[in-house]
Protein backbone atom coordinates (compact mmCIF):
# COMPACT_ATOMS: atom_id res chain seq x y z
CA UNK A 1 0.00 0.00 0.00
CA UNK A 2 0.93 3.32 -0.93
CA UNK A 3 1.68 5.71 2.83
CA UNK A 4 3.31 8.47 1.02
CA UNK A 5 3.70 10.01 -3.13
CA UNK A 6 5.71 12.62 -4.22
CA UNK A 7 7.36 14.32 -7.24
CA UNK A 8 11.12 13.92 -6.51
CA UNK A 9 14.81 14.30 -7.85
CA UNK A 10 16.01 10.88 -8.95
CA UNK A 11 19.18 11.51 -7.31
CA UNK A 12 19.91 12.25 -3.96
CA UNK A 13 21.10 16.10 -3.15
CA UNK A 14 24.63 16.17 -1.73
CA UNK A 15 26.87 13.48 -0.96
CA UNK A 16 25.95 9.81 -0.49
CA UNK A 17 27.57 7.26 1.60
CA UNK A 18 26.63 3.53 2.59
CA UNK A 19 23.01 2.91 3.32
CA UNK A 20 21.77 1.09 6.52
CA UNK A 21 22.86 -2.20 4.56
CA UNK A 22 26.42 -1.60 4.44
CA UNK A 23 25.70 -1.30 0.33
CA UNK A 24 26.83 1.86 -1.89
CA UNK A 25 23.73 2.56 -3.94
CA UNK A 26 23.89 4.02 -7.22
CA UNK A 27 21.36 6.43 -9.02
CA UNK A 28 20.74 7.46 -12.57
CA UNK A 29 19.71 10.98 -13.41
CA UNK A 30 16.09 10.19 -14.77
CA UNK A 31 14.65 13.46 -13.69
CA UNK A 32 11.63 14.31 -11.65
CA UNK A 33 10.07 11.04 -10.52
CA UNK A 34 6.72 10.04 -8.87
CA UNK A 35 8.30 8.12 -6.35
CA UNK A 36 5.82 6.21 -3.82
CA UNK A 37 6.74 4.75 -0.46
CA UNK A 38 4.88 1.52 0.23
CA UNK A 39 4.54 -0.15 3.80
CA UNK A 40 6.76 -3.17 2.90
CA UNK A 41 9.90 -3.42 4.08
CA UNK A 42 13.35 -5.88 4.29
CA UNK A 43 12.06 -7.25 7.28
CA UNK A 44 9.64 -8.13 5.26
CA UNK A 45 10.56 -9.48 1.71
CA UNK A 46 14.35 -8.59 -0.43
CA UNK A 47 13.25 -5.50 -2.69
CA UNK A 48 15.40 -8.12 -5.64
CA UNK A 49 12.56 -10.76 -4.97
CA UNK A 50 9.65 -8.57 -5.92
CA UNK A 51 8.52 -7.80 -9.68
CA UNK A 52 5.79 -5.00 -9.99
CA UNK A 53 3.08 -6.48 -12.01
CA UNK A 54 2.93 -2.78 -13.52
CA UNK A 55 5.65 -3.18 -16.09
CA UNK A 56 5.61 0.75 -15.87
CA UNK A 57 6.71 0.59 -11.76
CA UNK A 58 10.20 -0.03 -10.88
CA UNK A 59 10.93 -1.03 -7.69
CA UNK A 60 13.90 1.01 -6.66
CA UNK A 61 14.79 -0.18 -3.16
CA UNK A 62 14.39 -0.32 0.42
CA UNK A 63 14.40 -0.15 4.11
CA UNK A 64 13.99 -2.07 6.54
CA UNK A 65 10.56 -1.25 6.94
CA UNK A 66 9.58 0.93 3.46
CA UNK A 67 9.68 -0.30 -0.29
CA UNK A 68 10.32 2.92 -2.36
CA UNK A 69 8.86 2.37 -6.06
CA UNK A 70 8.72 4.67 -9.11
CA UNK A 71 5.05 5.13 -10.70
CA UNK A 72 5.92 7.51 -13.08
CA UNK A 73 5.24 5.28 -15.68
CA UNK A 74 2.61 3.37 -14.04
CA UNK A 75 -0.21 2.13 -16.29
CA UNK A 76 -2.42 3.28 -13.22
CA UNK A 77 -3.58 6.43 -11.48
CA UNK A 78 -2.51 5.50 -8.14
CA UNK A 79 -2.66 8.39 -4.95
CA UNK A 80 -2.04 7.22 -1.67
CA UNK A 81 -3.86 4.41 -0.06
CA UNK A 82 -3.26 2.46 -3.79
CA UNK A 83 -2.22 -1.06 -3.58
CA UNK A 84 0.58 -1.98 -5.43
CA UNK A 85 0.56 -5.57 -6.84
CA UNK A 86 4.01 -7.55 -7.10
CA UNK A 87 4.88 -11.38 -8.72
CA UNK A 88 7.43 -12.36 -5.84
CA UNK A 89 10.13 -14.87 -6.69
CA UNK A 90 10.00 -18.26 -4.83
CA UNK A 91 12.84 -16.81 -2.31
CA UNK A 92 10.23 -13.67 -2.09
CA UNK A 93 6.87 -16.02 -2.25
CA UNK A 94 8.66 -17.54 1.14
CA UNK A 95 9.24 -14.73 3.03
CA UNK A 96 6.28 -12.86 2.34
CA UNK A 97 4.04 -16.35 3.29
CA UNK A 98 5.69 -16.34 6.48
CA UNK A 99 5.17 -12.88 7.90
CA UNK A 100 2.28 -11.93 9.65
CA UNK A 101 2.97 -8.29 9.23
CA UNK A 102 2.44 -8.77 5.31
CA UNK A 103 -1.33 -9.05 3.87
CA UNK A 104 -1.91 -11.53 1.11
CA UNK A 105 -4.51 -12.64 -1.79
CA UNK A 106 -4.05 -14.49 -4.39
CA UNK A 107 -4.32 -13.50 -8.19
CA UNK A 108 -6.01 -14.93 -11.05
CA UNK A 109 -5.57 -14.05 -14.44
CA UNK A 110 -8.98 -11.99 -14.39
CA UNK A 111 -8.14 -9.81 -11.17
CA UNK A 112 -4.74 -8.25 -12.93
Amino acid sequence: EIIELERKPSIPLGRTGEDAFGQHVTFTDRGIRLRAICNLGRQDVNPSDLAPVDPGNIVLGASSDHLIVDMTDSSESVEIGTEVRFWPTYAGLLATATSSAVWKAAATPHRL
